[in-house]
């Protein structure tokens, strides 16, 4: 894929990309290998339900994403118009006002945390009767917390990639995966440790650590000219932020919605031993995922130069070979699905069954949402994302209870929460489709 990639892309916005292409897989590669041997880890040391507490309260953590307002993705793309414009003065403007204004709201959520934690059982609210016990209920806690407090320091990511330096942004990942993983193994080895409370509060933990270091490294070196600082804070810019960041707030809210709560209809539903297989399945194709966002990461903000530059051919280009792209990803896609039995049982060694109705509903899903970032992904870096407001809010809308049918009602466990997932996309996929053929035939 990378040799077609350097074939077909030769001009100089491109070749910039390619190199953030090629870095990018080598530190995701690594991260990816990380996470994939704490799976099975994990799996000996936590029972099957644990293992599917865990990994719905990773999941959930998630949902916190939308506490942000949407001032990751509004930092990203006026940075990116910024930086293409040369404007050092906005830039550290813009950075200094998101920086600023995440921390006091981060502030917030934790004093109302601190202050409804006595009086609200998370735990039970989010796990029903698995979180009777102690340990779930604090790690719940811990959980919310630790990933509040990352919600700054993940600014660092939108920072990165408005500068096209989308590389910088996966070796910061593959640390924080190299490093848990790291941990998971002194807990399992050395500490011979059965707990799901201190695997779970080392696996929060540690990226905030990695991301202090990642901002030191990045302020005090150099980009040091984009320090953030108090004088260079603006309310008529914080303005334009959320003006833009609302839109994204309102589409990152209906994405978690649904593809954060798959974990949680299926354990509430059907339990959570039936989480870990529906779990080991998505992280098998999610490989495929992790390539294909090699590729679609640094494009964002070359999307948003090449448009404010004008730069119209090179956008049509880059879409097309997308799509060709994407005729070799559904290749792969395939030939995963025909090794899966296999793989499954060198990786998992028949710790847990994973249907193949699932697997191949899983590598159906992972096609659909793939094909859909590639015109997502121009709109939002053009910030032509109305029309995507409205239909992330239909996919929301639909997919619990289409879910909840397929998987109860009609008998199709785990698969059908997958299946009602894949449904609620396409009308995403068509119309981003039809709005980007508008965009580049009409210039």
């Amino acid at each position: 894929m990378l040799f077609l990639l350097k074939k077909s892309f030769g001009d100089k916005r491109s070749l910039l990309q390619l190199k953030n292409i090629y870095a990018s897989f080598i530190f995701r590669i690594i991260g990816l290998g990380c996470s994939l041997i704490i799976i099975p880890l994990l799996l000996t040391q936590l029972k099957n339900e644990e293992y599917g507490i865990f990994v719905t309260i990773i999941s959930i953590t998630s949902w916190l994403t939308f506490l942000d307002l949407g001032l990751g993705n509004g930092l990203k793309n006026k940075l990116s118009e910024a930086l293409a414009e040369q404007d050092s003065v906005k830039a550290r403007t813009l950075i200094s006002t998101a920086y600023i204004a995440m921390s006091a709201l981060v502030a917030l959520i934790l004093v109302a945390f601190v202050l409804i934690f006595p009086f609200i059982p998370f735990a039970k609210l989010i796990l029903g009767a698995h979180a009777s016990n102690a340990s779930v209920d604090g790690l719940v806690k811990w959980a919310l917390c630790l990933f509040c407090l990352r919600m700054t320091g993940d600014l660092i990511n939108a920072v990165l990639l408005a500068g096209q330096r989308a590389a910088h942004a996966a070796a910061l990942q593959m640390f924080i995966q190299l490093i848990t993983l790291a941990a998971f193994i002194y807990l399992k080895y050395v500490l011979e440790s059965k707990q799901l409370l201190q695997y779970g509060i080392a696996y929060f933990v540690i990226p905030l650590f990695v991301l202090v270091a990642a901002h030191l490294h990045l302020f005090k070196g150099s980009s040091s000219s984009l320090t953030p600082s108090l004088k260079y804070f603006s309310k008529h810019i914080l303005s334009d932020l959320f003006l833009i960041g609302f839109q994204f707030l309102i589409i990152q809210i209906a994405v978690l919605i649904v593809f954060a709560t798959d974990n949680l209809i299926i354990g509430r539903i059907l339990g959570y031993q039936h989480v870990t297989s529906y779990n080991i399945a998505f992280r098998y194709f999610s490989v495929l995922t992790f390539g294909w966002m090699i590729i679609l990461t640094p494009l964002w903000t070359a999307f948003s130069e090449a448009y404010i530059k004008q730069d119209f051919l090179w956008l049509k280009k880059t879409i097309h070979r997308l799509e060709k792209l994407w005729l070799l990803f559904v290749l792969c896609a395939v030939l995963m699905f025909i090794c899966s039995k296999w793989i499954y049982k060198l990786w998992l060694n028949e710790a847990v069954y994973i249907p193949n109705i699932l697997s191949l509903a899983m590598m159906a899903f992972i096609l659909v949402n793939a094909l859909t970032n590639v015109y997502v992904f121009f709109l939002n870096g053009i910030s032509k994302i109305k029309w995507q407001v409205y239909l992330s809010v239909f996919a929301a809308a639909v997919n619990i209870p289409l879910s909840i049918l397929l998987a109860k009602n009609l008998g199709l466990g785990n698969t059908g929460v997958i299946v009602g997932s894949t449904l609620s996309i396409l009308p995403s996929l068509f119309y981003s489709r039809h709005l980007t053929y508008q965009l580049i035939k009409s210039v």
